[in-house]
């Protein structure tokens, strides 16, 4: 029976004709002949091994790291990590520092004066609901890091130093596919993405929303998939590469 050499080790693999695909007994490597025949003379495996053979492209061109993603892999353990921080939050910042200051500065006066009617006081306290709402947004916009931790057991989402709604934990064999959406355009006209798990009953769950740029969901997606071993496929409404 024909042999052909190891890629990997070099150790001779002994090979049937017509068999495209070998292991090596030897390392384990797998190799393709590329429409190489064994049973072929050796100057002509050479001449078809040598010539452009058509390969599959992939499903997805590979997504380059984006800013704002740090990743650590050491084999086991996939981690990485988003900040949530953008420019964008400075003005904002800057609008809250006055709207909670107005509002301070009129619950002094308020609280200051005896005489002062309760309308006073009642009427402000829808304006303190914002306050309290956007200056919270904000400083978790400002500090907050999103960690998403991959491992043959499970998923895990966390959202710190601000506490914030979103933390999960995932069993890894409930996971189908990860895919990034697109959600619903924003007052300037700008888009935002989250990214998405399918779980095998065909559920989705929410993993990161109000992702400015699509890359960073996407890049996600395609290392926890790496790191899972989970074969890349077309969900309907993602966002394609």
């Amino acid at each position: 029976m024909p042999t052909y050499p190891c890629e990997n080790c070099g150790a001779p693999i002994e090979v049937r004709p017509r068999e495209l695909a070998i292991v090596c007994r030897e390392c384990g490597y797998e190799q393709r002949l590329s429409g190489v025949d064994p049973g072929l003379e050796p100057a002509r495996q050479q001449e078809l091994k040598t010539s452009p053979v058509a390969t599959a492209e992939p499903l997805e061109p590979l997504v380059p790291q984006p800013s704002g993603v740090l990743i650590d892999d050491d084999g086991y353990r996939l981690r990485i990590r988003r900040r949530w921080f953008s420019f964008g939050y400075i003005p904002l910042l800057f609008f809250c520092i006055a709207w909670d200051s107005f509002l301070f500065f009129w619950y002094a006066a308020a609280f200051g004066d005896p005489n002062a009617p309760w309308l006073m006081v009642l009427f402000p306290v829808f304006h303190v609901a914002i306050g309290v709402g956007l200056t919270y947004a904000v400083l978790a916009g400002l500090l907050n890091t999103t960690t998403i931790t991959a491992d043959p057991q499970e998923l895990v989402v966390r959202h710190r130093p601000i506490p914030w709604s979103g933390n999960l934990n995932l069993p890894v064999q409930e996971i189908r596919q990860l895919f990034v959406k697109r959600e619903k355009a924003r007052r300037n006209n700008s888009e935002a993405y989250s990214l998405h798990a399918l779980r095998t009953n065909r559920r989705q769950v929410k993993l990161l929303s109000g992702l400015v740029d699509a890359s960073q969901g996407q890049y996600i997606e395609q290392e926890v998939e790496r790191h899972l071993g989970i074969a890349p496929e077309r969900v309907k409404g993602e966002v394609k590469h």
